[in-house]
């Protein structure tokens, strides 16, 4: 990759695709959100910034190309290292999505430039490539993947006043004056989630998960609704990042036949546990939760992840005409990758911001800071979507899906969920 900058001017297109196209997983796999009543929201017009694009443009001829300086939208993002595969379909969201936006007439009749740098998943690198586009003159991050690639972002982004995006869902806690988040927090992964199982599966859950902050914290949330839910937990215990032999874990999950293993091994970890599960055939009587996206399901196999419940913000999947048009608009720009959780929301994070920019008429960081606070997006790939104005995090929709043939299916909408209570009064590090 060029240590050097990588710029991306999205070129005029003839076409604007139909139905408002509008954006990927586990953050909390790689990773290591109260509700103000009283705040005003800001509905965006029934549509995003892409739709409305759509509803300007005809089929057969582009909109008034944009002029004068360009917008410029750093993506800081590890496009290599072990972070690769969901860096890249950040990369390409946030190209799909200037792409649109320039083929609609541009932000503010300006065209938008991405500048995307690779931080070969290493927090410094994430940093100095920070530093580098804002020297470039970016007016507005978004990228990093692993918990210690956005540590080390935060300050930087904040010292040069800077907004910065977070697609990735973690384990909550996080605030900075402009600092966003479309990634998903615990309690909206298990809020709902965790009595479904219960109902379907029955009340004996087993925690295993990798030992970091992230599946500390989902399985302090799940145990209360457990117990409150009359379950109990057979089992609990955390692996060392890096574990490829689960043979002692997997006895001892044999012995406590739990109903549900609700597991957070994480990354690479994980696919050595989902076969080694399948191989000691526990997946016959035993249902598992693991956050996996689609892009894992190759790597693990299609017989070993059948069956497996997965709760997340967005599946490919999803039955709407905006994510289906979405879809399409993504496997061109990337044919290689599935469209999964955290690349998703990245793009969700993208459309909030320009929608502000609109609203604001200016890039200007605190303008737009004001209107991203309670702002509605009602036309997204996820469904709709509100910054919670209090603390910077989305009330959105969750799903659970349940993987069939290889395919991550959706089989319920479990609604708009908030992210708990005000997460500036939430200390999980």
């Amino acid at each position: 990759m060029n240590t050097g900058i990588m710029r991306h001017k999205t070129s005029r297109t003839r076409t604007v695709l139909a139905g408002g196209i509008v954006l990927a997983l586990i953050a909390g796999l790689f990773l290591l959100a109260g509700c103000g009543g009283d705040a005003t929201t800001t509905t965006a017009a029934p549509s995003t910034e892409a739709t409305a694009a759509a509803e300007r443009t005809t089929a057969t001829e582009a909109s008034v190309e944009p002029s004068g300086d360009p917008i410029k939208v750093g993506v800081v993002s590890p496009i290599s290292g072990p972070g690769a595969i969901l860096g890249q379909g950040i990369v390409a969201n946030a190209k799909l999505w200037a792409e649109q936006l320039n083929a609609a007439g541009g932000l503010l009749g300006r065209p938008v430039e991405l500048l995307i740098q690779d931080t070969t998943t290493d927090p410094k690198t994430a940093a100095e490539k920070a530093k580098f586009v804002i020297g470039e003159g970016v007016d507005v991050l978004t990228g990093p993947v692993y918990g210690t690639e956005w540590g080390a972002v935060r300050p930087v982004a904040a010292e040069a006043g800077k907004i910065l995006l977070q697609p990735v869902y973690y384990h909550g806690g996080w605030y900075d004056d402009l600092l966003f988040m479309t990634g998903e927090v615990p309690e909206q992964h298990v809020d709902k989630f965790i009595p479904w199982l219960v109902e379907n599966y029955g009340k004996k859950f087993y925690f295993i998960g990798s030992d970091y902050n992230y599946p500390h914290a989902i399985n302090r949330l799940a145990e209360e609704i457990i117990l409150r839910l009359g379950g109990e937990i057979v089992g609990e215990e955390y692996v060392a990042l890096g574990t490829t032999d689960f043979t002692a874990a997997l006895a001892r999950i044999s012995k406590a036949q739990p109903d549900v293993v609700f597991g957070n091994v994480v990354g690479t970890d994980a696919i050595a546990f989902m076969k080694q599960f399948y191989d000691a055939g526990l997946n016959k009587s035993i249902t598992m939760y693991e956050p996996i996206d689609q892009s894992f399901v190759s790597a693990i196999g299609v017989e070993q992840v059948e069956g497996v419940a997965v709760a997340q913000g967005y599946f490919e999947t999803l039955d709407t005409p905006t994510n289906k048009a979405y879809v399409e608009a993504f496997k061109k720009i990337e044919p290689n990758l599935p469209p999964v959780d955290i690349s998703t929301s990245a793009y969700v994070a993208l459309q909030f911001w320009a929608e502000a920019v609109r609203l604001a008429g200016t890039t200007d960081p605190q303008s737009v800071k004001v209107k991203l606070e309670g702002l509605t997006l009602t036309d997204t790939p996820v469904g709709e979507v509100t910054m919670r104005a209090t603390d910077h995090h989305t009330t959105r929709h969750m799903y659970i899906a349940i993987a069939r043939n290889g395919i991550l299916e959706v089989v319920e909408d479990l609604g708009v969920i908030e992210p708990g209570v005000d997460q500036r009064q939430v200390n999980r590090e």
